[in-house]
This record gives C-alpha cells, sequence and structure tokens, in this order.
C-alpha cells in the first residue's frame, strides 16, 4: 500500500515538473536536408516524405540508309527526311525496280570510223563515152580542191569506155563528210558509172577502194553523192572509239551498249537516346520526367527549443539559472543580479528567436543569516560613529559656551562704547546748533561739511564692530 501511495506521488510530481515548465520554439529553418535515409518526426524535427525523379532529355543520333540496306541497329525511320544517295557505277547488268529507286539508262556507242581517203576514180564500164559537167567536191560544206588524171575539155570530162578518171584531193578526208556534186552525166543506156573511194596500197603500186557508187543515165543531172549512198567494199577502219552519243555516221561501225546505274534514296534511320541529369528532382524545366526512375527523400526542417521552469528560485548556493533552463540554442543572461543577496530580480533571456523577461527569486537561508551579520555589524559601525560624534558635540558645545561667554563680553564692551558714542552725537549736535545762528551762509556750510565727515566716521566705526560681532557669531554656530 505504501508503495501505491508513494508511486502515485511520483507520478504527482512528474506531471508537476512537467507543466512547472515554460517551453519556446523557434519557427521552423527555411531550408531542408534531405536524404534517402528514413527519419521520423520529433519535437524539433519536421520530416516530410516526397519523392524525386530522374530528368532526361531525349537526344537523337541517326544516319541516312537505303531501305534495302541492313538497318536492324536503328530504332526509328523518318521516311519524310530523305536524301539522294550517290549513283551506282554504271554497268549492263540491269538492276532490280525497287521501291523509290531511281534507274538511269544510257547507250554507249562504239565506234570504228574508216580511214580517210585522198582520191576518187570514176570508171567508164560501159561501151561509149561519159561525159561529166562540172565536177564539185566539198568537206564540212567547205569546197575541196583537186587534181584530174585528164583534162577538161571546156568545162567536161570525158571518159573513154573501159578508161577512168582520177581526181586527187590536196589530203586525205573523212569520206562521211565529203559531199560530189555533179551538174551531168551523158551516157548511154546500157552503160554504168563506177565511182570508188580509194587509198593507195602501203606499196603504192595499186589503191584499194573503200567505198563504191554506181550509178546510171536514169538519175543524171544534178547528182548529188552523200556518204549514204556509198557502198563498202574493202574499207579499212581506225581504232575503234566510244561516244556516249549517235554520231550518226553512216560509214562508221557502230555498236550500242546499254548501261546502266540506279540510286536509291537514302531515308534517316536512327535512335533516340536518354540523356539523364545528375541527381533527383521533384521537377527539372525543359527536361522528361522517367516515371519508373524515383528515390524517396525525407527531408528534414529543425527548429530550437528555450525551455524554463515556470518558477526560478535559487535556494542554494550550488544552483545556477541554468539548471532551471533547457535550451538548444545559446542565450545569455541580461539584468543585475546577486546571488548573495535574497531577492527578485528582473532578468531578460535572450535567444536568437525569442527575448523572455522574467523575474529570478533568490531565497538563500545563509544569506538571511549573512544579512543579520551584516546588519548587526552595521550597528555597530553606527552606533561606534554615534558615540563619537557625540563626544565631538560635547566638546564643540563646551567650546561654544566659552566663544559665547566671549561674545556677551563684545557686546557689552560694545554697547558701552555705543552709549559714549551716541552722547558725544548729542554734544556736537547742540554745539552745531549754537554755531549755526551767528555764522553766515557760507561759513556754515563749510561747518556742515566737516560735522557731516565726522559723522560718516562714526558710523564706520559702528559698521566695522558690527562686523566682528556677526564672524563671531558665525565661527560659534559651525560648531
Amino acid at each position: 500500500m505504501k508503495k501505491i501511495v508513494f508511486s502515485v506521488f511520483v507520478f504527482l510530481g512528474l506531471i508537476y515538473n512537467i507543466s512547472a515548465q515554460e517551453v519556446y520554439y523557434s519557427n521552423y529553418s527555411e531550408s531542408r536536408i534531405c536524404s534517402t535515409e528514413n527519419q521520423e518526426s520529433s519535437e524539433l524535427i519536421n520530416v516530410e516524405a516526397e519523392r524525386r525523379y530522374r530528368f532526361y532529355s531525349n537526344h537523337e543520333k541517326g544516319e541516312y540508309h537505303s531501305l534495302l540496306e541492313e538497318n536492324s541497329g536503328f530504332q526509328f525511320v523518318d521516311l519524310d527526311k530523305k536524301i539522294d544517295s550517290e549513283y551506282s557505277s554504271w554497268s549492263t547488268e540491269i538492276p532490280l525496280n525497287v521501291e523509290k529507286r531511281v534507274i538511269e539508262t544510257k547507250v554507249i556507242y562504239s565506234v570504228k570510223r574508216p580511214k580517210p581517203i585522198k582520191n576518187f576514180y570514176i570508171t567508164n564500164t560501159g561501151d561509149t563515152n561519159i561525159i561529166l559537167d562540172n565536177i564539185e567536191i566539198y568537206f564540212d560544206g567547205k569546197s575541196v580542191a583537186y587534181k584530174s588524171s585528164t583534162d577538161l575539155v571546156g568545162e567536161q570530162y570525158i571518159i573513154q569506155s573501159g578508161d577512168y578518171l582520177k581526181l586527187s584531193l590536196n589530203s586525205y578526208y573523212d569520206l562521211q563528210k565529203i559531199i560530189i556534186k555533179i551538174d551531168e552525166a551523158n551516157f548511154s543506156q546500157d552503160n554504168e558509172l563506177h565511182i570508188s573511194a580509194t587509198v593507195p596500197s602501203s606499196d603504192g603500186t595499186y589503191y584499194i577502194s573503200y567505198f563504191r557508187v554506181n550509178l546510171d543515165n536514169t538519175n543524171n543531172k544534178n547528182i548529188v553523192i552523200s556518204a549514204r549512198d556509198w557502198i563498202r567494199t574493202n574499207a579499212q577502219y581506225d581504232d575503234e572509239i566510244i561516244l556516249e552519243y549517235n554520231p550518226d555516221e553512216p560509214l562508221s561501225i557502230l555498236s550500242e551498249t546499254k548501261y546502266y546505274r540506279y540510286q536509291d534514296p537514302a531515308f534517316y534511320f536512327y535512335n533516340i537516346y536518354k540523356d539523364y541529369i545528375d541527381g533527383y528532382f521533384n521537377e527539372y524545366s525543359e527536361f522528361i520526367k522517367d516515371e519508373n526512375d524515383f528515390l524517396d527523400f525525407y527531408c528534414i526542417r529543425t527548429r530550437e527549443k528555450f525551455e524554463i521552469a515556470k518558477e526560478v528560485e535559487i535556494v542554494d548556493y550550488n544552483q545556477k539559472i541554468s539548471d532551471f533552463i533547457n535550451s538548444t540554442v545559446n542565450y545569455t543572461v541580461k539584468g543585475d543580479f546577486n546571488m548573495y543577496k535574497n531577492g527578485i530580480y528582473s532578468l531578460e533571456f535572450i535567444t536568437d528567436f525569442i527575448t523572455l523577461k522574467k523575474n529570478v527569486v533568490v531565497n538563500i537561508k545563509e544569506n538571511l543569516l549573512h544579512n543579520c551579520d551584516n546588519q548587526c555589524e552595521d550597528m555597530r559601525k553606527n552606533l561606534d560613529e554615534t558615540n563619537g560624534k557625540y563626544e565631538q558635540s560635547i566638546e564643540k558645545l563646551e567650546k561654544l559656551k566659552i566663544e559665547n561667554n566671549k561674545l556677551i563680553q563684545d557686546i557689552n564692551n560694545l554697547s558701552q562704547v555705543n552709549d559714549i558714542l551716541r552722547q558725544e552725537l548729542r554734544c556736537k549736535i547742540c554745539s552745531l546748533n549754537l554755531k549755526s545762528e551767528n555764522l553766515k551762509t557760507d561759513d556754515v556750510n563749510a561747518i556742515d561739511k566737516a560735522n557731516i565727515v565726522c559723522l560718516a566716521l562714526i558710523v564706520l566705526v559702528l559698521i566695522v564692530l558690527l562686523l566682528i560681532f556677526l564672524k563671531n557669531l558665525s565661527n560659534k554656530n559651525k560648531f
């Protein structure tokens, strides 16, 4: 039973001690300290949990490739972004016709041109003569001079049966660019005229006919012989040349080869990479939040506490004011305070966030005894001082009595002198009155002046005596 009662008293005492405290808190700090370590809120710590995410920007990296290439390494393709790739090399192989492929073709001409000629032989193969009027030769539209093996008869060449007319040019010419014009050829119906384009043999002993034209009398006027009229005989050719156009050369040997090339358009193949910002954030302007990459942070804000007992009473020299204070922040105490003197002291308790005025009571029993001792000692001192002053007063009083008796004697003496002076003054006045009647006006005035001077001297003496008296009286009062 006693234990229960004791426990109740202890519990009530604890409640009293708790309730007997004054507690003051500062505001929570504006800045927060955040970490991933889980923390719990307390009296001085406020914990706020928040989820933070990683943020990133998309970084696109890609290349242009043909749709026919191996592009499995790319995630995306943008068909709106297209560039023209390089054409393939020309080939005779026909390329496959695939989507969006551009195919170009061209024809290459292999040309073998006949070797240039220098001479023309016009041969009469019939039995009668052939007469030719006005023969003209042109190369590339320009007249070319020649020499004939037979002289002209007037403006005509006469070729006998079985004979020929040789026309020698001044140089070698490409037959394909030569035109021969004959105004008229007169020969019988059965006759035939052979024209041959020739070159000398390598040893110069004969002529080789490259091309030939056969004419009869069906078209014997305004004869024009051009490249398309010649018939190939024993033609020889220069080395083959390659042309990318058709030269339109009837006497040349042409072969066509069709070539192909293709161009596959290149499209933009690309991958998207995420460039992450270091750290985790609530928001990050202009960046994308990764909802799957996050951490939970615990952010704390702290506050300060100043706790002081409601009643601060110091009853022991071993106690300090700080014994009544529980503070998480530095503080100062401002005000007069004396541990060795009982009383109520108004003190200020100053912290960074609050200034508190509070009365502190000093109630130490030892101070009461000490105060009594001090009071007794003070009373003894006062008594001794009083006794000393009393003795001094007695001595001064005796001195004052002596001085007072002396002053009384001085006053008596002054009174006697004053009586004498008054009697003399009366005598002088009477004497002056008697003399004034017998003197003229001027003499009276002189006597009056002398009497006035004498009277002034008497008054001066009286004033000096009075001052001496007053001074002595003043000195006596000081004691």
